[in-house]
């Protein structure tokens, strides 16, 4: 069980999960697929919880770790060689000042599956303490490792833009110097969001699952 969380919204996720579908599957793999975007099993993933897009699910969080961990055992019965599930939004609040800071949902997701395995995808604005904080919070609350990182291309400028925060995508220079610098400072190797860097992410996967 491999879980693709991240420190926030719109960095890449699904994309990430789609990738690592397809790298596996190239490399012979038999993979099952838990997606909780409302658009997984039109992507062709086998299970969906629809819990992104500020979704209304009528379940209590217990019920809702029940219910991912039917999904699971669902999905463990066809004898996949992998199964692949990713979450939504911020793995962890950044601030806890308001009872919609936390996240829920998130949680309930992680418990209900347990993966064996994590990879966070992070940014190039997120704070190193941030990142460790949320790296530890998916180590502590399973039993499962984060093994890498996956950096978005585009960093949120902190200066806001009529409706919006301005996006800046890095140039090559730039992202290469980002990712060296937050994998010194965290430890864990920095993947970029491409089929030649996950093809290293699946293979380091398929060496530590192997071991």
């Amino acid at each position: 069980m491999i879980g693709v969380f991240g420190t926030s919204s719109r960095q890449g996720k699904f994309s990430l999960q789609l990738l690592l579908r397809q790298v596996f599957l190239e490399k012979g793999y038999q993979v099952s697929q838990l997606g909780t975007e409302p658009s997984s099993l039109l992507m062709g993933l086998e299970k969906m919880y629809p819990m992104g897009y500020h979704a209304n699910l009528p379940f209590r969080n217990e019920e809702s770790v029940i219910m991912l961990n039917e999904i699971v055992h669902q999905m463990e019965l066809q004898n996949p060689d992998v199964i692949i599930v990713g979450g939504q939004s911020c793995t962890i609040p950044y601030d806890v000042n308001h009872i919609y800071d936390l996240t829920f949902s998130q949680w309930d997701l992680v418990m209900g599956t347990n993966p064996d395995l994590f990879v966070l995808c992070v940014n190039p604005q997120d704070p190193y303490e941030y990142i460790t904080r949320t790296i530890h919070f998916l180590e502590c609350v399973g039993h499962g490792k984060v093994v890498g990182l996956v950096l978005f291309p585009v960093q949120l400028e902190q200066e806001w833009h009529g409706f919006a925060f301005k996006n800046t995508k890095l140039s090559e220079e730039d992202y290469n110097l980002c990712r060296k610098n937050i994998s010194t400072a965290i430890g864990l190797p920095v993947y970029a969001l491409n089929v030649c860097d996950v093809n290293k992410l699946v293979d380091q996967i398929i060496e530590i699952l192997s071991t």
